[in-house]
């Protein structure tokens, strides 16, 4: 068993397992036999996250944001108090983003994944705080 799913139940990861298959078909067939030039390199999974993959696949599986941003809240364990709100104006290209209970604001995939040591330290002592 591969230590990524230590912890994970054995429905989630038929959940997980099926949208991340359902996301692979969906690349394959839209760049299988296209022909690849430096404008149309292939697609590459290297250093992709899984969690983006599995969003991804659920989001072309449902044709609705709302529809994935729900299954994944539910998958990634996101508390139910939270609020997850798609804003874009486009389905085309998605920015993530996240307000803490301080009003701190992160952008991007990136720094939700990686606060800054000064995010941190605000996020300790508002839990400390509590």
């Amino acid at each position: 068993e591969h230590p990524l799913w230590k912890g994970v139940s054995t429905p989630y990861r038929s959940i997980i397992r099926s949208f991340l298959v359902h996301f692979h078909s969906q690349v394959m067939q839209t760049h299988n036999g296209v022909r690849h030039s430096s404008r149309n390199p292939p697609f590459d999974f290297t250093g992709g996250s899984v969690g983006n993959f599995f969003f991804a696949g659920a989001r072309t599986f449902f044709g609705s944001l709302p529809a994935a941003i729900f299954l994944f809240s539910k998958v990634a364990g996101i508390p139910s108090g939270s609020r997850v709100l798609p804003a874009v104006l486009s389905e085309e290209r998605l920015v993530l983003g996240a307000e803490l209970l301080d009003g701190t604001r992160l952008r991007g995939q990136y720094e939700i994944s990686h606060p800054s040591q000064r995010q941190v330290l605000a996020m300790k002592s508002k839990s400390s705080n509590t």
